[in-house]
């Protein structure tokens, strides 16, 4: 298929003829396997180029515009399989306006920066910056047009008069051109960027908690990448007292999770033990997922009024169901017992297999 790549050059806002707004250069017929790592609907080679482009700000003296900067985008095109995408370059900044409130009802507007090929749309090829206004009360944002980047979510509370910083929400994606993984820090901007996502996808994941690394799509869903330790799962503690039965295993704290088949998933648990029975005595405590029949158990013998701090630990391989995982204890002989604070860690350690 021909490639067209003269650059069409069009003039937006109150620019003179010889001047330039918005830059469409490159309009690529190709695959979409072919283009910066391919540009279908599944691929992240959608967005913005750089950190700061086509950033959308409040106007300096808030009024019922926005501002959106100048920089570099490339935009998907979504008419046809085989539309590829467009690179577009905003040379100055743009004013565009805010329509007027709704007298009660609040709304959603977007920002976007969108593509006409006349290749499949008819008319003109031309890039142009725009608001896609939405239905007031309805809670929801309007539908972006056809070979659409959307930049920001500007919400219209009702009578408003002035838009501001808070009101303007960055929704711009970034491209994925030059083979590094594209970053979000929430699931729902992943989602925005990669609609569709297909094996091997991945981006990383800056949550700033836990969850932040690497994820990659599996074919049905992702998950961090399989060959590594994954880490902290979950944990569970209490500081209560708690008394026990000689000779009966009691729970001391309970952790209920879900990991995927074929990890290695390490239990530890730890307490302190108090004796404060009658006589001098074994006291014992195990880690396990039934109750009264710990996998793996310490002991340790205890004068009248004397405590010590107990640890035990098992390992298993995981399968994809929910698995409750118990820290308990017992006096091994006829003593009474009480258990002074409790801790429960679940770590992953690495794969047992391949990937289930």
């Amino acid at each position: 298929m021909a490639i067209r790549t003269t650059p069409i050059f069009v003039q937006a806002g109150s620019h003179p003829a010889e001047e330039t707004r918005l830059m469409l250069g490159g309009m690529l017929g190709m695959p979409p396997t072919t283009f910066a790592g391919g540009v279908a609907a599944s691929n992240p080679a959608h967005g913005v180029v750089s950190a700061n482009d086509f950033v959308v700000t409040q106007n300096g003296t808030p009024n019922m515009t926005v501002l959106v900067g100048v920089g570099g985008a490339f935009i998907r095109g979504t008419e046809n399989l085989n539309q590829g995408a467009y690179h577009v370059w905003n040379d100055a900044s743009q004013s565009v306006t805010i329509s007027t409130a709704h007298p009660t009802l609040s709304r959603r507007d977007l920002i976007v920066v969108s593509v006409t090929d006349q290749s499949y749309s008819g008319g003109t090829s031309v890039a142009s910056i725009s608001v896609v206004t939405g239905t007031a009360g309805s809670g929801t944002d309007p539908t972006p047009p056809n070979n659409a980047l959307v930049l920001a979510r500007v919400t219209v509370a009702a009578l408003d008069t002035a838009i501001n910083t808070a009101d303007i929400t960055d929704l711009r994606p970034r491209a994925n051109q030059t083979g590094k993984l594209p970053v979000f820090t929430t699931a729902a901007l992943a989602a925005t960027a990669i609609p569709t996502s297909i094996d091997g996808q991945g981006y990383y994941f800056n949550s700033g908690t836990t969850t932040e690394g690497p994820l990659y799509y599996n074919g049905t869903a992702y998950r961090q990448p399989w060959n590594m330790p994954w880490g902290y799962v979950g944990q569970s503690v209490t500081g209560a007292n708690t008394n026990s039965t000689a000779g009966v295993w009691a729970n001391a704290t309970t952790l209920a999770f879900t990991v995927p088949a074929n990890r290695r998933i390490r239990v530890e648990g730890a307490c302190t033990i108090f004796n404060n029975g009658g006589s001098a005595s074994d006291f014992a405590v195990g880690v396990g997922p039934t109750l009264g029949a710990p996998l793996n158990n310490n002991q340790v013998y205890l004068p009248i009024g004397y405590r010590a701090g107990l640890y035990a630990s098992h390992t298993f391989t995981s399968t994809a169901s929910a698995v409750t995982e118990r820290l308990q204890f017992q006096g091994v002989l006829s003593a009474p017992l009480v258990l002074i604070g409790a801790t429960l860690i679940v770590t992953d350690i690495g794969p047992a297999g391949a990937p289930a």
